[in-house]
């Protein structure tokens, strides 16, 4: 859709924390931790963190949102990500789901499970 490699891809459920890919004026990346602290980083570091699992930093992050220069994004459309299934427990994924439909205007679920 982005026409770029931006989340991960593996034959397993890859998606650890919540990631937002929205409009912005330039490509960087920004973690927010679950005290409340954002730190702004490369897409490249965001897709490291994602790679390398990141052990216990991985389980201090509550969302990453990723910026992209992309006409696509730039009416107001962000791309949510969530953890699948069997990343965390179903009611975690239902109460992540259930947020941001709440807000959204249109809501879409891509799955390869039926």
């Amino acid at each position: 859709i982005l026409q770029k490699d931006i989340l991960p891809v593996h034959i397993t459920e890859t998606t650890a924390v919540i990631t937002l890919i929205r409009y912005g004026e330039s490509e960087y990346a920004e973690v927010t931790y679950k005290d409340g602290i954002e730190k702004q980083i490369s897409v490249a570091e965001s897709q490291q963190l994602w790679q390398s699992g990141a052990g216990e930093e991985i389980t201090k992050i509550e969302a990453i949102t990723i910026y992209l220069p992309n006409p696509l994004l730039k009416d107001g459309l962000i791309i949510v990500d969530t953890p699948g299934n069997h990343q965390c427990s179903y009611s975690t994924h239902n109460r992540i789901a259930k947020s941001f439909r709440k807000s959204s205007l249109c809501y879409g679920k891509i799955s390869d499970r039926i």
